[in-house]
């Protein structure tokens, strides 16, 4: 008698969250962080399921998927003043974006 090989498709680890999504914008987005009433963006919450895609963080594709798991190695360190080290930081995320996308739209942080 044959055996025949049993395949189980292993779930990745998740957590059920909540998150908000742009939903009906009047005109062109605007967001004010602090002063919210000025934001003409309306945010929809939806439920959803957050899987750890680390295990297929190779098959990742911006075009698919919408992101990327990247590497990064921060300029700063935790004994550092955030306050003062955070345009560094961000020159130093937008570096990354830069080389990872091919935008150049990131010359505000610099």
């Amino acid at each position: 008698m044959a055996t025949q090989a049993l395949t189980r498709k292993v779930e990745a680890p998740s957590i059920e969250t909540w998150m908000n999504f742009a939903g009906d914008i009047q005109g062109r987005a605007r967001v004010d962080v602090p002063d919210w009433s000025r934001t003409n963006l309306v945010l929809d919450k939806h439920d959803l399921r957050i899987f750890d895609a680390r295990p297929e963080r190779e098959t990742l594709s911006f075009d698919r998927e919408g992101f990327r798991l990247l590497d990064h190695e921060s300029p700063i360190s935790a004994d550092d003043d955030l306050a003062v080290e955070a345009a560094r930081y961000l020159q130093s995320v937008a570096a990354l974006l830069r080389r990872e996308s091919g935008a150049d739209l990131f010359a505000f942080w610099e």
